[in-house]
């Protein structure tokens, strides 16, 4: 295939980037999968990002300059009209792809073609630990999972084009620093995500990330995106429900009596989606149990670790009542 046509197109969008972007090109530069492009949309920055862009002189980059600053999710957008490739593959400009990154998502896609949007696991730049940051690996594990967070991270992301195409997929507008979130929600419609589960992204964290303001407007959108998922379960979400969700999404809120009021969430979320059938119903149970637990063991208090007895017998009883009932069934 020849570049007037490659088969990757990697979107990096920039914006007043100086500080760690030649690093970044350079990561996707260096890779050992070769036949892609490098959109390079330089967002209107006034600090040395478009001088350090045009210091490198490999064809593969396909530089886009705009004159005023439009924002991330324009930036975004544009990159989805002007790529070239079969895949899209997602990097910022302050993170850095491992050298295989782009050769083992090709390699994946390419022989598994009812999943059109991947992911990978990640590592903290400089930090050096073993643990993994992403929980959930199969399809039908991360669709339960955005109920409660984003289970996928944006710059690991690479995507099959044809489906953005078909469905005119777009980062949408309404929900500001969280788009990402609310695009892999409305890709899950027409097909499967996954994550590898190798570390092959360096994520980077600095005070220039988000502001304090812009964390502020990030929360509200998370909220609105998952009051929208659980209304379509059929529940009336109070505010008390969306705390609720946030702690069982990783959040850490002091509440009084959490056991009781979070199995009462719990179980409404089980009761409507055997109603509505939206998720694998053991999935969802078997991963709810195991959030209970880890907000559990993040209060310090005895009747949070009392209920987290009862819930590892919950979790059980559970898992037989299903094993017992499908048996059944198969008989």
């Amino acid at each position: 295939m020849s570049m007037n046509q490659p088969l990757v197109t990697v979107l990096m969008p920039v914006f007043n980037a100086e500080q760690f972007l030649e690093e970044s090109i350079t990561s996707i530069l260096n890779q050992t999968y070769y036949n892609f492009e490098f959109l390079i949309i330089n967002d209107g920055s006034t600090d040395k990002s478009l001088e350090i862009i045009q210091g490198f002189t490999d064809e593969r980059i396909r530089l886009v300059c705009l004159e005023k600053n439009g924002g991330i999710i324009a930036a975004l957008n544009l990159g989805l009209e002007l790529a070239k490739g079969d895949y899209l593959a997602r990097i910022d400009a302050d993170d850095i792809a491992l050298p295989e990154r782009l050769e083992k998502q090709v390699d994946f896609l390419e022989k598994n073609i009812e999943v059109g949007c991947l992911g990978t696991d990640f590592l903290w730049h400089q930090e050096h630990d073993e643990k993994s940051w992403i929980n959930y690996y199969d399809n039908e594990n991360i669709r339960v999972a955005m109920l409660f967070e984003c289970a996928v991270c944006h710059p690991t992301i690479m995507m099959r084009m044809s489906i953005v195409c078909q469905h005119s997929l777009r980062y949408p507008r309404d929900y500001p620093h969280a788009e990402d979130y609310a695009f892999w929600l409305e890709i899950s419609k027409y097909t499967q995500i996954v994550n590898l589960p190798e570390k092959l992204v360096s994520y980077r964290r600095h005070p220039l990330q988000i502001s304090k303001v812009k964390s502020e407007i990030q929360c509200q959108s998370i909220r609105k995106i998952q009051f929208k998922q659980l209304r379509s379960l059929g529940l009336k979400v109070s505010v008390s429900d969306l705390i609720l969700n946030s702690i069982l999404g990783g959040a850490f809120v002091p509440v009084l009596n959490l056991h009781f009021f979070m199995d009462r969430w719990k179980n409404k979320i089980i009761k409507a989606n055997a109603d509505k059938n939206l998720f694998h119903q053991f999935t969802l149970c078997k991963q709810l149990d195991q959030r209970f637990i880890d907000a559990s063991l993040n209060k310090k208090d005895i009747l949070s670790k009392m209920s987290l007895l009862r819930c590892i017998h919950w979790q059980i009883m559970s898992t037989f009542r299903y094993i017992m009932s499908f048996n059944k069934s198969a008989e």
